[in-house]
């Protein structure tokens, strides 16, 4: 029994190759494989094309990693074609990550130059600095963006280092976790932060407290401190006595960045504050908890 029959003549041209069902074949000069769909009689076969490797989803082609929702990279498999049958496209490897020209895995595709961080949203982790009674105040908190990557809410395909921050006021030094944020490539990044919190003044005649994010960018000897956001609630009313509100303060900004910059947001109150009672609360709301994201523009 014969278990294979060969009906397509194949030609060898100076290390091309040449497929077709009929006598002949002219291979293009920039071709290494040319398949050619025609046949000589439409009577004895319809036209054939080619079935590539397929698989079912996106997140079913290879060297997909489910702990950061992104896809690791081999730069000797640029350049793999694979078709996935839940949204009929092909696929292209370009040695870092999958594209199909499409945005039709949505999830993927709008987080693919983006990390997101986020409280952990239970009500329990609300951070706040207060000035009681006091002239000189000057105590600062970084914030807490403690929320597990879970691929969805909170996800990092820039590769961000989130660590522990250091604030030193008056030759003191607090360790605060999950709020410093260290860029592993260099580049031109929007920021875009968003802090509930609530601000309460009894009596205060100068400024209350502020939510800040703020950069250390290296220069060669030392990273130099510049303050990219601030956001500042007047609570005051009538000569500062007596005001006390809640917002929900979102800002965007863009900077360049080196590898091993920074950032740290932070509740910062004043160094010299003349205030009977101040208080400002990062809150921590399970429908709208704090965040910070990062997209790489270039």
């Amino acid at each position: 029994m014969i278990g294979l029959v060969l009906t397509m003549l194949t030609v060898f041209v100076n290390g091309q190759i040449g497929i077709t069902k009929k006598n002949s074949i002219s291979v293009h000069p920039h071709a290494a494989i040319q398949i050619d769909a025609e046949v000589e009689d439409l009577a004895q076969s319809s036209y054939k094309g080619l079935l590539l490797p397929a698989v079912s989803t996106f997140k079913n082609l290879p060297l997909y990693n489910a702990t950061d929702n992104n896809f690791s990279e081999d730069v000797a498999m640029e350049g793999l074609v694979m078709y996935t049958n839940d949204n009929a496209l092909y696929n292209v490897y370009d040695g870092k990550s999958w594209s199909n020209g499409d945005k039709t895995d949505e999830a993927l595709n709008y987080q693919k130059n983006k990390s997101r961080f986020a409280s952990i949203g239970n009500g329990n982790e609300q951070q706040s600095v207060v000035c009681v009674l006091l002239l000189f105040c000057g105590r600062s908190v970084a914030l807490d963006f403690g929320k597990e990557n879970d691929g969805i809410n909170v996800y990092n395909n820039l590769k961000i280092q989130k660590d522990i921050a250091t604030i030193e006021y008056a030759l003191i030094k607090k360790e605060h976790p999950n709020a410093k944020f260290t860029f592993t490539d260099d580049g031109i990044y929007e920021i875009t932060m968003s802090v509930p919190h609530y601000i309460a003044d009894v009596v205060s005649l100068t400024k209350t407290g502020k939510i800040q994010l703020r950069a250390y960018n290296w220069n060669g000897s030392k990273f130099v401190e510049t303050t990219l956001m601030d956001f500042v609630y007047d609570a005051n009313n009538f000569l500062g006595i007596g005001g006390s509100g809640t917002a929900g303060q979102s800002e965007t900004i863009s900077a360049t960045f080196a590898k091993g910059d920074y950032v740290v947001a932070r509740l910062d109150s004043p160094g010299a504050a003349v205030s009977v009672g101040s208080e400002i609360k990062a809150l921590d709301l399970p429908f709208n908890p704090r965040e910070i994201i990062f997209t790489k523009i270039r």
